[in-house]
């Protein structure tokens, strides 16, 4: 009854604080943390009311292990081990020389033991990997804003603008600094597999030799296993689409680890981040990661709700200054040299100095396992912390990820307001051709303009087209193509054709409405994700409409049946019969989309009738394909493939071909003894 009370209160109180810090865009593992903070005295409370023998809810292990198993799966040793000796190099040495002036200043100054002092300044050395995500995310956001204040300019000026604001873009977490953090990692993690050593007393030297066969024992057992018990069971659910077995088989090998860590006396925090890693490395880790990642926020946010509850309040309000001098130090320290590393890394390579200043802030502040070893340094024995100075390290490691975001958004807020003015705003110039959406799909389209000589204008919020466009002398307008107000500085009015190249299925609508309702003159093309897709468009009136890879698909498909045993043409024929008729169910299932029962049953009739046709095919042309097959019996096998010319993939260059040959056949016949107009019609198609 008190845990399930004391679980009541905290998820309360922590739902009311994240709708509040996604409201005003607030740090998540502060409002996490505060949550922890505020019920702690609730929570100790609540075990008054009842008897002490009551259960209560212990958070901690299992907040441990949650985050753990988190880093585990995001553990990546293989791309740790291809990175640069350099990179190992100056992450060691850095790491190394943080803790190093971190520790004496513990040592020399605060009069701390040793081995303490090294175990804190270890911990205040780690980096958060949820910081760096909420860094990432809230810069893409500065920067979206930064960009949307240049949409009333002209090309070159637009231009400027987007280039000044470039610095926020830069100012991302760089590749270089994610692999900072899993070096970071690797070494917190090191450190908390050698803990256990620290309680094994005199006979240490002995005892580590076998701890450490007994490590290698674990790891080479689980990966046996991995191999050759839960890979083949894996098959076997694939096999049997048995996808619901997945989570028992995952569930059995997270159980596994555990039970053969516990069999050999190793730690179970170390377990929970062996099972995360080897769960990353199985054969099916994006379905893995798919299903954690729906409950991954809420592992992180149990993990600092953990954290709250164990700070004590009255150690804050006793011994301030101490807390106070100790983070300068962790922020100060790591801020130097990180910008140092970062300046002797990039002193060949421009770059602003907003972008500098960010990179180091990103990593000032003290990450999740260097809270884990501070956590359990409390269970050892020889190495022990003193309560008081375990509980003035948590709070300066959690000031630090309160402090960090709010110093690295005030940053780039006040970059943002140091950017150069630039000209006069004035509406973009007009051009025939608009494009929404600049992926994989309208890069092409602008690519084949281009080359013909129109001029393109490109609506985008994803600003790293802007040299893409600026290469093929194409207009950007980098601003939400959804917002009417951003679409009517494009004058539509002088444009002929708009190409609405969006994936996503709710803004391709809403900008197909707002198209359709304020400029009927000008021709769409739109880019439909699927068949309902499609359907939404022609309700519309869109009539020039595209399905995603479906053309690529039947060239595949051709290419396939050629494989397969057809010849070119007999493989071409049942393509276009094929096409032929799953346009024409499309027409008719516009009536009825919506619905299910009539699409199923128009869709099964679709098949019967596909079947009937092929079959006539099959009996009409039999004597046909007699002869041909006697035929390639005294001829090597040649199977033409999609590479080829056999396989057309441009549908409308198709139809324009047979209109071209039923419209003229005298011509075509007159080509056909001509070898000059012959080689000209080929070139013309």
């Amino acid at each position: 009854m008190l845990a399930l009370l004391q679980a009541i209160v905290l998820l309360s109180l922590c739902l009311i604080l994240l709708i509040y810090s996604k409201r005003y865009a607030i740090f998540a593992v502060v409002a996490c943390m505060l949550a922890g903070l505020l019920i702690a005295p609730v929570w100790v409370q609540l075990g008054t009311w009842f008897d002490p023998d009551t259960p209560k809810l212990d958070l901690q292990p299992y907040a441990v292990w949650a985050m753990l198993f988190l880093l585990g799966l995001n553990f990546k040793p293989l791309a740790l081990w291809a990175l640069e000796r350099r990179l190992w190099l100056q992450q060691t040495f850095i790491f190394l020389l943080c803790s190093g002036c971190m520790s004496a200043v513990l040592y020399w100054v605060f009069a701390l033991p040793l081995l303490q002092s090294l175990l804190i300044a270890a911990a205040f050395s780690s980096a958060s990997t949820s910081l760096l995500q909420y860094l990432q995310q809230n810069v893409q956001q500065q920067t979206t804003l930064a960009h949307s204040s240049t949409a009333h300019s002209t090309a070159h000026a637009t231009t400027q603008q987007n280039h000044a604001a470039l610095h926020l873009q830069q100012a991302q977490i760089s590749y270089d600094n994610r692999n900072s953090l899993h070096l970071h990692n690797v070494f917190l993690l090191l450190i908390l597999a050698c803990l256990p050593l620290s309680t094994m007393g005199d006979a240490i030297a002995q005892q580590a030799i076998g701890y450490s066969m007994a490590m290698i024992t674990a790891f080479s057992g689980l990966l046996l296993g991995q191999r050759y018990l839960i890979h083949p069971l894996l098959r076997w659910a694939s096999r049997v689409h048995g996808k619901e077995l997945y989570l028992a088989i995952y569930l059995l090998q997270f159980l596994l680890v555990f039970l053969v860590f516990k069999l050999l006396h190793l730690p179970a925090y170390f377990a929970a981040f062996c099972a995360g890693m080897l769960l990353a490395h199985s054969e099916l880790r994006s379905d893995i990661l798919t299903a954690i990642d729906k409950i991954q926020t809420l592992l992180i946010g149990l993990f600092f709700v953990s954290i709250g509850l164990s700070l004590a309040i009255d150690i804050l309000l006793q011994k301030p200054s101490q807390i106070l001098l100790l983070l300068l130090l962790l922020l100060l320290t790591k801020f130097v040299f990180g910008l140092s590393l970062d300046l002797f890394n990039t002193q060949k390579t421009p770059m602003p100095w907003s972008s500098r200043l960010f990179r180091s802030l990103a990593l000032c502040a003290g990450g999740e396992l260097g809270l884990i070893l501070l956590l359990q340094s409390a269970h050892l024995n020889g190495l022990a912390l003193d309560p008081t100075w375990q509980q003035i390290a948590l709070w300066v490691m959690s000031l630090s990820l309160c402090i960090s975001p709010l110093g690295y958004l005030l940053l780039a807020r006040y970059m943002q307001h140091r950017q150069p003015p630039t000209a006069a705003t004035q509406n973009l110039l007009a051009t025939p051709l608009v494009i929404a959406g600049f992926g994989r799909f309208g890069q092409i389209i602008a690519r084949v303009a281009h080359l013909q000589g129109y001029g393109f204008s490109v609506i985008d919020n994803n600003v790293a087209q802007l040299d893409f466009v600026q290469h093929y002398h194409g207009q950007y307008l980098y601003a939400d193509a959804t917002d009417p107000a951003q679409l009517q500085q494009l004058d539509l009015n002088q444009s002929q054709v708009f190409v609405l190249a969006i994936d996503d299925v709710e803004a391709s609508m809403s900008i197909a409405r707002f198209l359709r309702l304020n400029y009927p003159q000008l021709h769409i093309l739109a880019r439909a994700r699927d068949r309902y897709h499609m359907h939404l468009l022609r309700d519309l009136g869109i009539e020039l409409i595209w399905r995603e890879s479906y053309l690529s698909a039947l060239d595949m498909a051709q290419g396939t049946l050629q494989l397969l045993g057809l010849n070119a043409t007999q493989a071409a024929e049942h393509i276009e019969r094929f096409r032929v008729h799953d346009t024409t169910l499309l027409y008719a299932q516009q009536q009825y989309y919506t619905d299910e029962e009539k699409i199923y049953s128009s869709y099964d009739n679709f098949i019967v009738e596909l079947q009937h046709l092929f079959a006539s095919d099959a009996q009409s042309k039999s004597l046909f394909t007699r002869a041909t097959d006697q035929t390639e019996q005294h001829a090597p096998p040649t199977i033409t493939t999609p590479a080829t010319d056999q396989i057309h993939s441009d549908m409308p260059h198709r139809h324009a071909e047979q209109h071209m040959q039923a419209q003229q056949p005298s011509q075509q016949n007159h080509d056909a003894s001509d070898p000059t107009a012959q080689k000209a019609q080929n070139d013309l198609l």
